[in-house]
C-alpha cells in the first residue's frame, strides 16, 4: 500500500517546465503540499532541478505561481514533481485547492497544519 505524507487532489492547469536548455508544456492532473503530477510526453532525468509555472486564466487577467522543483518520478503519462521552496501564498493556493477539491477536507487541512509546522527545509 503506497503511504503518502500529503493527500494529491486532482488538479488541471496548463503547466510550464522550464529547464537550463529546454521548455516543457504539459497539464497539470494534481497536486499536493509537497509535489505537482504533470502529464506530457517528454521526459526529464529524476533528480533534475527544473522551474515550474502554473498558469490560471480569468476572463480578464492571468495569474502565474512559480517555483522550484526537482523531478522524482517520471512515467509513460508524464513527470511527478517535488517543490523544493515554496511561497505562502503559493502554498495557500495550494491549500485552497486542495481543500475544495476532496470530499474530506478535515484531513488536508490536518496535513496543511502539519506542513507549516515543519521547518522551511523540510527536516
Amino acid at each position: 500500500m503506497e503511504k503518502r505524507r500529503f493527500e494529491r487532489v486532482g488538479f488541471h492547469a496548463d503547466v510550464i517546465i522550464k529547464q537550463e536548455r529546454l521548455s516543457i508544456h504539459g497539464l497539470a492532473e494534481n497536486i499536493s503540499l509537497k509535489g505537482l503530477f504533470v502529464k506530457t510526453s517528454q521526459t526529464l532525468p529524476v533528480g533534475e532541478p527544473v522551474e515550474i509555472s502554473i498558469l490560471f486564466y480569468g476572463t480578464t487577467t492571468q495569474l502565474c505561481l512559480c517555483f522550484p522543483a526537482t523531478v522524482a518520478r517520471v512515467t509513460v503519462e508524464g513527470i511527478g514533481f517535488k517543490f523544493d521552496k515554496i511561497d505562502l501564498s503559493s502554498v495557500l493556493l495550494a491549500k485552497n485547492t486542495a481543500v475544495f477539491g476532496v470530499s474530506h477536507p478535515d484531513q488536508v487541512m490536518a496535513e496543511f497544519y502539519a506542513f507549516l509546522g515543519q521547518p522551511a527545509d523540510g527536516q
